[in-house]
């Protein structure tokens, strides 16, 4: 169940941040916080490609293959998922469904200058608001928060360095595993659910 956790927690990192492809290859830490609780990552990325790795778990990102890898790293297992294409802007740090973009300012984040946009977009038949901190010259959403302050996602300690296209492939050695795969850890059938 512990990895089930993770992956779910892994996946909304991703539709939160990952709407967004860089120019350049780049890794960096990511400190997530929401209700209180925080909780931290590894983000390697590469254009559109991202791999986030946490205790445990792993998720891969292949916008080119329309597909997720959930990777369970310890038990040589992997699920692959359907990319839902709606939660991606490919080429673009705009938000899914946003509908305003108002610059607020510049703003020191981590040492690092930034400019602060304040956006607004639309979540299901409501409107959500949010404030993004761009690194300036690299066009990398280093911060987003919500407006109520309820979560907030940073990225810190980030490197721009040529990132291995191996991070972004399943190893072979590895077993593919399918929604109602018995041999889930600590789930018998996703199906029973």
């Amino acid at each position: 169940m512990k990895y089930l956790k993770l992956f779910f927690w892994v996946l909304f990192i991703f539709y939160v941040w990952c709407s967004y492809a860089w120019a350049q290859d780049f890794s960096a830490d990511i400190v997530s916080t929401a209700d209180r609780k925080s909780f931290r990552a590894k983000i390697f990325v590469s254009q559109d490609k991202v791999r986030i790795e946490t205790d445990g778990a792993v998720n891969i990102v292949r916008p080119d293959r329309n597909l997720v890898w959930a990777v369970i790293p310890e038990q040589k297992l992997y699920m692959e998922l359907p990319l839902d294409s709606k939660n991606m802007v490919i080429g673009t740090t705009k938000i899914p469904n946003e509908e305003t973009r108002e610059l607020v300012g510049k703003d020191n984040i981590g040492g690092k200058t930034t400019s602060k946009y304040r956006v607004v977009y639309e979540s299901g038949e409501k409107k959500e608001t949010v404030y993004i901190w761009i690194l300036e010259g690299l066009d990398i959403p280093v911060k987003t928060e919500s407006a109520d302050g309820s979560w907030k996602i940073e990225y810190k300690n980030i490197l721009i360095n040529k990132v291995s296209p191996k991070l972004f492939d399943i190893p072979s050695s590895y077993q593919k595993l399918s929604a109602n795969s018995p041999n889930l850890p600590g789930v018998s059938s996703m199906s029973d659910k």
